[in-house]
């Protein structure tokens, strides 16, 4: 799907007839944007509870502090079975310590220093 069209024609298949009916269903149809859909892509569903985790980074402008990322929201999200969001629910941070460590190291490992980050992931939904 072109850039810009988020869950456009995403589809949760459950067996490989499903996943043939909507790759047709997909290539006979105009994208929203008026283009001919000529290509679709599979790939494997994972499961579980989708979050997303805003962060901001701060570091002294000599670097004689070392940055430091702050959490500030933890939302989770619902989805229909074609994978469009229907609810977001804003959590307490303190209530997922492991996402929020995981969060954390994944913008500490692709280098954000200074300013916002913003990580989606999925996991088992668990109480910690």
């Amino acid at each position: 799907t072109p850039a810009g069209m988020s869950t456009t024609d995403v589809f949760v298949c459950s067996s490989e007839e499903e996943a043939s009916s909507a790759i047709s269903s997909i290539l006979e149809h105009t994208s929203p944007d008026g283009r001919r859909v000529e290509k679709a892509l599979l790939e494997e569903y994972i499961g579980g509870v989708e979050f997303a985790i805003n962060l901001m980074a701060f570091s002294s402008r000599d670097n004689t502090v070392p940055p430091r990322l702050l959490v500030t929201d933890v939302w989770k999200y619902k989805k229909s079975k074609q994978a469009r969001y229907g609810q977001a629910e804003i959590c307490n941070p303190a209530n997922y310590p492991t996402l929020l460590r995981y969060a954390t190291n994944v913008a500490e490992a692709v280098g954000v220093r200074v300013g916002a980050a913003h990580v989606e992931l999925k996991a088992e939904e668990v109480n910690e």
